[in-house]
């Protein structure tokens, strides 16, 4: 007898615990409908034992499929595995713990469209593409001491952001702390790739202050969705080409330090 514990992630790729004398790991889409779904992902199993009594980060790989590090290093085309892999609505932060949800709540108190709401960095697939974060053995796993990296895509909030903090660069309209002038310049280099990490630099910008208790709100409802306290980087992109192109870079820098 096949008993099978399905749940639905992100709506068009499943995590499944399938068991038939032992424990059972399924991967990939669902093709047609459920019942030839099922018909063809049986047929396709492959057999693991996970640890169901580990609540690490690495637990959910046993679950879900989840990118590897040779997946990052051979995935091509990379802009459609960027789409389909890396940009995904299950991040494996969350796993299968609500993460639409958190981009509800985002929806409302950060006036963003949902559909522009994606989890970047470690939390994404379980592994970070930041080249400085690179470990002896590999890249840099997501840990119980990681924080989250959030974009949002908006043009609206970009735009006036990027004018908000070319006022507030000008010296001759206010002395610049040396905190915000810090933050300015690191900022300048992220002009080019459309991207702004907007919690740096919420005291400069004209939506600052509603968008500082809008991170409150989600700082708390992700703590008690993950269980633990966590911080959340916001970064602000102008476009979904903006957002693809920034993680892409970050993947060769890390193939090229890691061959």
């Amino acid at each position: 007898m096949v008993v099978i514990d399905w749940v639905a992630c992100g709506g068009w790729r499943c995590c499944t615990s399938l068991l038939y004398s032992g424990s059972w790991r399924s991967r990939g889409p669902w093709p047609g409908d459920l019942a030839t779904g099922l018909a063809r992902r049986v047929e396709a199993l492959t057999p693991c034992q996970p640890d169901v009594t580990s609540s690490g980060p690495d637990y959910w790989r046993n679950w879900v499929a989840y990118p590897t590090q040779d997946d990052v290093m051979q995935a091509d085309p990379l802009l459609e595995w960027i789409d389909t892999e890396f940009l995904r609505p299950d991040p494996f932060a969350f796993a299968c713990k609500g993460f639409k949800s958190i981009v509800s709540l985002i929806t409302r108190e950060f006036k963003v469209d949902p559909n522009g709401v994606y989890c970047i960095g470690s939390g994404a697939i379980g592994l970070s593409m930041n080249p400085v974060k690179i470990m002896e053995k590999g890249l840099k796993p997501f840990g119980a001491d990681s924080d989250l990296d959030l974009a949002f895509i908006s043009e609206v909030h970009f735009e006036r952001a990027w004018r908000d903090l070319r006022e507030a660069s000008q010296p001759t309209l206010a002395e610049i702390s040396d905190t915000v002038l810090d933050n300015l310049n690191w900022q300048r280099k992220r002009f080019f790739d459309g991207a702004i990490i907007a919690n740096k630099l919420l005291s400069d910008l004209s939506f600052g202050e509603k968008w500082l208790t809008a991170q409150m709100k989600v700082e708390q409802e992700v703590s008690i969705l993950l269980d633990r306290n966590i911080s959340i980087n916001y970064w602000i992109y102008r476009d979904y080409w903006s957002l693809r192109n920034y993680v892409a870079s970050s993947i060769m820098q890390c193939r090229r330090k890691l061959v």
